[in-house]
Parts: C-alpha cells; sequence; structure tokens
C-alpha cells in the first residue's frame, strides 16, 4: 500500500461516524456507524490475517434481499474494512432470549427463509460458517395491503470461498453450538456446514433456548414435534457432512414439505429462492420500517414479535412513575434528617443530602432515558430530531433535580424554625 492510497483510506474511514460498537470479538469489531449524507451502515473491521476480501467482492456483487448489500471495501495497514447495509429488525437471538418455544410454523418460516439466504452465497462459493442466533435478523416492510416479515443473514466477517482443492479451514471459526464438526479442523467447510448451522438453529427456535450440547440435535423433550420433521432435522444435523442434505435449497424443499403435509426426507424438487410463500417477490423498493411504529393492532399480527410495541406513551409513563418513586425517597429522606441530625445541624446535613440526592436521581433517570433511547430514537432517526429530543429530557431532569434541592432546602429550614 503506497502512501497516497494510505492517507485516501485513512480519509474515508475518518468521514463515518460511529454510533456504537456493536460487538468487539477476536474476529474483528462491529460498529454502527453514519456517513456525510447521514445514512447508516455496519463497519467491520477484520483483522488482515483472517479477512476473506474475495468473499466481500463475492458478495457485493450478489444482490439478494435477505443478505446485506455491500457499501465499500478497503485496506487498512492491518485490517480488512467493510461497510455495508444495515438491517434493522428482530434477532433470533433476543427471541431465544425470551425463553418462549416458537410454534412449528413459525420456525419452519425463519428456517426457510436462512435455506434461502444461504442458497444464495453458495451459488457465488461463499460459505457463510456463523450462521447462528446473532446472524439472523426478522426484517419488516410495508407493502400494500399490510406488512411482511422475511429473514435475513447478516454479518459474513468469517465467510470464505469455497476451494475445492482445500482438505480444511486454514483458520477454525464459528459459533459453539452451531459451527459444524468439520469446522473445529476435521474437513473443509461448505454448504453443508450452513445446513448443519441451520438445523442446529431450527432446534432451538422450536425449543426457545440456546444450545446445551457442542453438537448433535437437541429437539424438544415432549412429543408435539411432528416425526417427518424430526427425521428431516436429524439429516440436516448429521455429524457426517455426507449424511447430511448436500445442499440448502434441498434442505428447504423438505421443509416445505414438512409445512404443506408432504414430508420427504430425500425431497427432490427444488424450492424457488427468488419468491415467499405467497408468490411475492422482496423487491427494494419495499420500504424496510421498525415493527415499534406499527399500531398494536397490527403489531399482534407479526407472529414473530412476542413483545408490545415501545412507545413514547409507554416511556413517559415510566419516567412519571420514576420520578414519583424518588419523590417517595426524598420524603423517607427528609424524615431521617429529622429524627437523626441533631437539631442544631439539620439545616447543614439538609443542605448536604439535598444536592446528594438530586445528583442521585439525575443518574438514575439519565440511565433510563438512554436505554429508551436506544430503542425509541433509532440510530437512522434525523440527527437534529434526535439532539432535540436529548436536550429536552436533559431539561426536564435537570429542573426536575431543582426542585428537589429546594424543597429539601424548605423542609429543612421548616424544622430548623421548630
Amino acid at each position: 500500500m503506497t502512501d497516497a492510497e494510505l492517507m485516501a483510506a485513512l480519509e474515508l474511514d475518518d468521514s463515518y461516524e460511529v454510533l456504537r460498537v456493536l460487538a468487539r470479538k477476536p474476529q474483528g469489531d462491529t460498529e454502527l456507524v453514519r456517513s456525510l449524507q447521514g445514512r447508516v451502515f455496519v463497519r467491520k473491521r477484520i483483522p488482515r490475517e483472517l479477512g476473506n476480501r474475495d468473499a466481500w467482492e463475492a458478495l457485493a456483487n450478489l444482490r439478494h434481499n435477505q443478505l446485506p448489500r455491500v457499501e465499500r471495501i478497503y485496506d487498512l495497514p492491518d485490517q480488512l474494512v467493510v461497510v455495508c447495509e444495515y438491517i434493522e429488525g428482530v434477532s433470533v437471538r433476543e427471541m431465544l432470549d425470551r425463553g418462549t418455544p416458537l410454534p412449528v410454523e413459525d420456525a419452519l418460516d425463519i428456517a426457510i427463509g436462512l435455506c434461502d439466504a444461504a442458497s444464495a452465497l453458495h451459488g457465488v462459493g461463499i460459505i457463510h460458517r456463523d450462521i447462528s442466533p446473532g446472524n439472523v435478523v426478522i426484517r419488516f416492510a410495508a407493502v400494500a395491503g399490510g406488512l411482511r416479515s422475511r429473514t435475513c443473514l447478516i454479518d459474513l466477517g468469517v465467510a470464505r470461498m469455497h476451494d475445492e482443492e482445500a482438505r480444511r479451514d486454514t483458520t477454525p471459526l464459528g459459533t459453539w453450538g452451531f459451527a459444524a464438526p468439520e469446522q473445529y479442523g476435521f474437513a473443509q467447510s461448505d454448504a453443508r456446514s450452513d445446513v448443519y448451522a441451520i438445523g442446529r438453529l431450527l432446534s432451538c427456535l422450536l425449543r426457545g433456548s440456546m444450545p446445551v450440547e457442542a453438537d448433535g440435535l437437541e429437539l424438544p423433550e415432549d412429543e408435539s414435534l411432528p416425526e417427518p420433521l424430526r427425521a428431516v432435522m436429524e439429516r440436516a444435523c448429521a455429524f457426517e457432512p455426507s449424511a447430511r442434505y448436500q445442499t440448502a435449497a434441498d434442505f428447504a424443499a423438505s421443509l416445505i414439505g414438512v409445512r404443506s403435509g408432504s414430508a420427504s426426507v430425500d425431497s427432490s424438487h427444488k424450492h424457488d429462492v427468488s419468491n415467499d410463500d405467497n408468490g411475492h417477490a422482496w423487491t427494494p423498493e419495499e420500504e424496510s420500517v421498525p415493527a415499534e411504529s406499527f399500531s398494536m393492532s397490527v403489531a399482534d399480527r407479526i407472529r414473530f414479535m412476542r413483545r408490545q410495541p415501545l412507545t413514547w406513551r409507554k416511556v413517559l409513563t415510566q419516567l412519571v412513575l420514576l420520578a414519583s418513586g424518588l419523590w417517595v425517597a426524598f420524603i423517607v429522606l427528609a424524615d431521617l434528617i429529622t429524627w437523626v441530625a441533631p437539631k442544631d445541624n439539620r439545616m447543614l446535613a439538609a443542605s448536604f443530602s439535598g444536592p446528594v440526592f438530586a445528583l442521585g436521581a439525575l443518574v438514575a433517570a439519565w440511565i433510563v432515558l438512554r436505554h429508551y433511547t436506544d430503542n425509541i430514537i433509532r440510530p437512522h432517526s434525523r440527527p437534529l430530531w434526535t439532539l432535540i429530543a436529548l436536550l429536552v429530557a436533559t431539561v426536564i431532569l435537570v429542573l426536575l433535580g431543582l426542585i428537589l434541592v429546594v424543597a429539601v432546602a424548605m423542609l429543612a429550614l421548616g424544622v430548623q424554625g421548630e
């Protein structure tokens, strides 16, 4: 890399504003950034020895609605940096954290969507190698007549191009509980490794929890799981790659057979990955929208969302409850001053306790506010509105603190006068 190329890369790197760090791993850092034009992206900083530029360039030439679009690829002295589309939605990890198993139909929808995305990658020679709950997002979009969802596969930080001549992967990578046995150095990972990971993820959705064992098939303990689905998943998660489905499209075809009631472990028909179940192709013109922006009646129809939408009304209600709790704590503090402090020193004790209590109230309220800001004031919101909202909230909190200080002081003066 010449000095001119390095300076250009550093200038490009500095042109993005880091909104927050999404993850820090040995495989690289993931950041949410904003460009000079105000668009929000995900930036991957991958160590030079782990970065696979060929895989990212192949993804950049691939246009698929269940995969992130690559915006830029550039090199730094010790890193490969990739800027790609930010896909907003509900991650499968969030769904599993709720501890509630998904209905079979919902879990199958997600698994079939993953097979579609994986098939697109395999078609250009890319092996994802890290299909896990944190890298699967359910994306929502407004279309004519209602709301639709689609499963998206993100974070290709450890993806690689398949090499027919390689006997094993150069570096064992993947997520514990989802990485296929061959990813631990036994053989080269290929499309069947991603099939294994999708099968493991499907079993987690049906159980409502993360894996307990490193490999194998973990199914719900009850007998509610259809036997055809059990057989399909056992094949997908076989220890030996040759015993699994050889392509993600074959796996998807069997899952569709289970869902339609005509299951066959050895499905020979192919699944059309260009359309969804209703025959409607997802187009870039469909606007991606966060689920929280819809009313409760619409959100109820989103089977993947097992939570109520977070609204400003709910936030204000909980902030009022927080303020009420702080006021009760203030009354208790004032009573303690009255009973504990010597009569001659009550004014001094009140003058110290008031600011300390107000500062604690501000810190507590600010932590709560930041939590709601992350959930409501989305990173793609206009910076001006975000700034105004934070300024208004800060002014309200400061005024609350001043009121508490004045109230404590007036109470202390009243006690001193007695």
